[in-house]
């Protein structure tokens, strides 16, 4: 069944990227769609809406959101699935690479910095990052580098990154490449 949501979860993702290069916040737009599919289902019945929710769900994680926040949801949707939670958080994680937080390992998830256009210099945004997965400063932090413009000709991020600490958990995402790493201390 997890397996199964992977394609429709891709889709959710590019989706995502989109939401998030117009400022909208993508953990709310996504718990949206998940209780929007819930309440199809429960007047519906058609079990297509649950397995849409649970790609949902597979997003809203895999970009650092916590489970917990929207636990009791979540439980009843994977159990009208019959799937475990435990099943759900090691498919999801499986293809996620795991670097350690330090500066070398940290360096390889970022690609070409632009030395004159970004938020902070590549060294500032390496111990940046380390610094808030080793005190775990709960919270989502975005980092730039490069320009480009838009189809509306206006100047927007290269390349963009996203990092979400939720107690533990560490998630960082290269949102150009669509790419994820899990960062442990």
């Amino acid at each position: 069944m997890i397996k199964h949501t992977r394609e429709n979860a891709e889709t959710i993702r590019l989706a995502v990227m989109n939401l998030e290069r117009e400022g909208l916040e993508t953990g709310k737009v996504l718990m949206g769609s998940i209780r929007w599919l819930y309440e199809k289902y429960l007047i519906t019945g058609d079990e297509r809406f649950v397995r849409l929710s649970l790609a949902h769900i597979q997003v809203y994680l895999e970009l650092g959101n916590s489970y917990e926040d929207n636990g009791s949801l979540f439980d009843s949707i994977i159990k009208l699935l019959d799937i475990k939670k435990e099943e759900l958080f090691l498919e999801l994680y499986k293809d996620c690479p795991v670097i350690r937080a330090n500066k070398s390992q940290v360096r390889s998830m970022i690609g070409r910095w632009n030395p004159h256009i970004h938020s902070m210099s590549i060294q500032e945004v390496i111990d940046d990052i380390i610094e808030k997965v080793n005190n775990g400063k709960d919270g989502v932090y975005y980092y730039y580098s490069g320009k480009k413009l838009d189809s509306s000709k206006n100047v927007v991020p290269k390349d963009k990154y996203r990092l979400t600490i939720q107690g533990e958990r560490a998630q960082f995402w290269d949102m150009r490449r669509n790419r994820y790493f899990t960062i442990k201390r």
